[in-house]
């Protein structure tokens, strides 16, 4: 197994006892926290890490990325040093899913690694058009994020929490909305990543519908395996287990979980 290391942009919890490295990109305003659970499902089988950008936990005073197209290609350097020559898969999750699908064409194009994808919960860019609402004034703005799935109740009445939270929320929305936005805009011309994806959604998630996920094949060379899931939205932290035995039989289906 290559000496593979956490680091700044990477978290893993434990030891790996896999070897071929998966990265698992979170939902919007979210930290490496928000998919420990995932990350221990995954460890027996995958060299797992949460991926940590900056502006939130540990890297909380560093300035957020705004631009989809700079984080896309930082990502992209660092996973490829990271992953020391071994084909990554990278997992995002809600808004992280847009994240790792430009990731992956980075890594495909820039670097040739040889990067497959999983995505879960979110609509594929370019493909659902909503106005932006990282602009919103504050009101509107937390009601989209808790339509979105994302907002615990009784979090808005913590002043403190909301200082540190709002800001990484707006950033996280602004940087995956304006990217979708201009794919919404130049949607006869889409890019796609090399080979297919695995998609994955909750059978009682009101926010993404079944086609939503079905539409990533127009972004990939190859079609989209769909999962159903017994669970909600927010299926890193519901359903750890069951998202691990899909990437398991996705893309390594000689381990067992």
């Amino acid at each position: 197994m290559a000496q593979r290391h956490p680091n700044t942009w990477f978290v893993r919890r434990g030891t790996a006892k896999g070897t071929r490295p998966l990265y698992i990109f979170p939902h919007a305003g979210a930290g490496a926290a928000s998919v420990h659970s995932l990350v221990t499902a995954l460890a027996s089988s995958f060299d797992a890490y949460a991926v940590r950008l900056p502006g939130r936990e540990s890297r909380v005073r560093e300035p957020f990325f705004l631009d989809l197209n700079l984080l896309s290609a930082e990502l992209a350097r660092e996973i490829a040093g990271h992953a020391q020559g071994d084909p990554p898969v990278l997992y995002g999750h809600c808004g992280g899913a847009t994240i790792a699908w430009m990731t992956t064409r980075r890594l495909q194009e820039g670097h040739s690694v040889n990067a497959e994808l999983a995505v879960s919960s979110h609509p594929a860019p370019g493909t659902s058009p909503r106005n932006p609402s990282w602009i919103l004034p504050r009101e509107a703005f937390l009601a989209q994020v808790r339509t979105d799935g994302y907002l615990p109740e009784g979090l808005v009445e913590h002043d403190e929490i909301m200082a540190i939270y709002e800001p990484i929320l707006r950033a996280d929305y602004e940087l995956i909305e304006k990217f979708e936005l201009k794919m919404n805009a130049e949607a006869s011309s889409f890019p796609t990543i090399q080979g297919g994806a695995l998609g994955l959604y909750g059978s009682a998630d009101t926010t993404v519908t079944r086609k939503q996920i079905e539409a990533w094949a127009r972004l990939c060379t190859e079609d989209v395996e769909v999962i159903e899931l017994i669970a909600g939205h927010d299926l890193p932290r519901a359903v750890p287990h069951a998202i691990a035995d899909a990437l398991v039989h996705r893309f390594d289906p000689g381990s067992a979980i």
